[in-house]
């Protein structure tokens, strides 16, 4: 009597409605250990191959969608467990009602992925070939966008996050950008799929994108300038519970102050996180005409975050340049365009306040900055701005760059994450970021991690997480464009749009012939 199913039985189980599900979730749970902090991106790759297997090989509409759904559920649920330390700790909710609205929203994020498999397999016509290298990478493509624009957008878990630490597709980043460098992977993941399933014609396809990408990782679209800035970023390291409190304001900028008075004199640029300052600009001008003085009297700038307001009294998350004039002759802002919400701001508020604290986090409460503002000018470069959440939204953080602008300039509080996952993931996104653009950034964070990232990414220096130091570098600028800097998402638009119209005209012919042209390119 056997003690294991046969190969064929072992099969059946496989692709059965339960059978399918659980090896999707366990997939998916493996798939997390690409994301920060352990960035292992060909664990992730193998685990879409093996779902891609999966719902190839499946029958049903049904099957094809829940297979793919708890993939990416599970896959969203393990990565995004931070929410609930925020969630716990400053909406004050209890875990079992946190943990059915974290698993509504990973739901909701993998919900487009899922309708796509679906779709997908229904224009393949059970071709192979059109299934995993023509629809399911352009649709799920278009998934991406909707993740990423629908109701504000939330592209945390685009799988292209985890290809940024010594992957063969790195040269894809400046010119497609993270939605083009996705749309290359699971086309990438498409054509290994066929190969795993004997179809080796394919595999050739696999090493030509991974050559490429690698040969072109190192071609510079941009130039380096001469003269490099000397930088100190402060991380203070002050408690959230404490940085948006009136009651602490002193004690807030006499730490602030103590770390950073030797530094006016040695440096061209000193930089406070985000919400630095917890007050509005204009409640205490002297203190701002203090350090403005300070500032000047050294020949620095001093950067930091601060709360500002208009006419109508609407308020901003805001980053503040003091020391360019001998007085502050104006108080012009970079006032944050991306908030988050529930946490920044809250939809439906007049509903949703009532509620319970969840809805009334503190300083939540902010207006959106116009999504067409100046870079700043600091130091004597010109920087494109960015306040915490922007860093996860690239067509933001790209708005505001061209040739002139020298690097990115981010200031974030990642204490609200506390010593989570977050704060990892945050960082990586940031550094995409500088890939895209190919331009330095330096970031100033109030727990971590304050870093000087390169313009390929690379993590040139930075702070430990919850540690309260000064991290002191010296700044290249870069100036110029890349393809992605030029042309944002039309690249990956032009990417989408042959994948389909080749699908559709490989699907219009009554036999796949998609194999036999890869015979003749392979083999002429």
């Amino acid at each position: 009597m056997a003690i294991f199913p046969s190969g064929k039985k072992l099969t059946e189980i496989s692709l059965s409605f339960l059978g399918s599900s659980f090896i999707s979730i366990v997939l998916g749970l493996i798939a997390t250990l690409g994301y920060a902090p352990y960035r292992m991106w060909p664990v992730t790759m193998a685990t879409l191959v093996g779902l891609f297997v999966l719902i190839t090989k499946l029958k049903t509409k049904k099957a094809v969608f829940f297979t793919t759904l708890f993939y990416f559920l599970s896959l969203n649920l393990i990565t995004l467990n931070w929410l609930s330390f925020v969630m716990e700790g400053f909406g004050e909710m209890s875990p079992f009602a946190v943990w059915p609205i974290i698993t509504i929203f990973s739901c909701y994020l993998a919900l487009p992925y899922a309708i796509g498999a679906v779709i997908s397999k229904k224009l393949c016509k059970n071709r192979d070939g059109l299934f995993l290298c023509a629809f399911i990478p352009a649709i799920f493509s278009i998934a991406d966008f909707i993740v990423g624009y629908i109701f504000g957008g939330f592209p945390w878990m685009y799988v292209g996050n985890t290809l940024i630490e010594a992957s063969p597709f790195l040269g894809y980043i400046p010119i497609l950008g993270v939605r083009g460098l996705n749309t290359i992977l699971f086309f990438t993941v498409g054509a290994l799929t066929l190969g795993v399933m004997r179809k080796f014609l394919y595999l050739p396809i696999v090493c030509l994108i991974l050559a490429i990408g690698s040969f072109t990782s190192s071609v510079n679209y941009v130039n380096d300038g001469k003269k490099p800035l000397n930088v100190a970023m402060v991380q203070a390291n002050i408690p959230q519970v404490l940085s948006y409190s009136q009651d602490y304001v002193d004690m807030i900028v006499g730490t602030l102050w103590s770390l950073s008075q030797d530094l006016f004199s040695k440096n061209d640029l000193i930089i406070w996180p985000e919400s630095a300052l917890p007050m509005r600009i204009g409640s205490n001008l002297q203190l701002l005409s203090d350090l403005n003085a300070i500032a000047f009297e050294n020949k620095t700038n001093l950067v930091t975050g601060i709360i500002s307001s208009d006419s109508n009294n609407k308020a901003y998350n805001s980053m503040f340049v003091l020391g360019k004039d001998e007085q502050i002759k104006d108080f012009t802002t970079y006032n944050k365009r991306k908030l988050v919400p529930f946490g920044e701001f809250v939809p439906f508020e007049s509903i949703l306040r009532p509620l319970g604290k969840i809805f009334n986090i503190p300083m939540s409460s902010f207006s959106n900055g116009l999504k067409d503002q100046s870079p700043i000018l600091a130091g004597g470069l010109l920087f494109t701005p960015a306040i915490c959440y922007e860093a996860i939204y690239p067509e933001v953080i790209s708005r505001l760059n061209n040739k002139e602008t020298s690097g990115i300039l981010m200031i974030s509080n990642d204490t609200w994450f506390g010593p989570t996952r977050a704060p990892y993931q945050h960082l990586d996104m940031a550094r995409m970021r500088s890939m895209e653009l190919q331009k330095p950034m330096l970031r100033a964070t109030n727990s971590g991690f304050t870093a000087l990232i390169d313009k390929r990414g690379n993590i040139v220096d930075s702070l430990k997480f919850e540690t309260q130091s000064v991290l002191k570098v010296k700044f290249t600028p870069s100036y110029g464009l890349t393809p992605y800097a030029r042309f944002g998402d039309f690249g990956v638009c032009i990417l989408i749009a042959i994948l389909l119209v080749s699908g559709i005209a490989f699907g219009l012919k009554k036999e796949d012939k998609l194999n036999d042209t890869l015979q003749k390119i392979v083999r002429p």
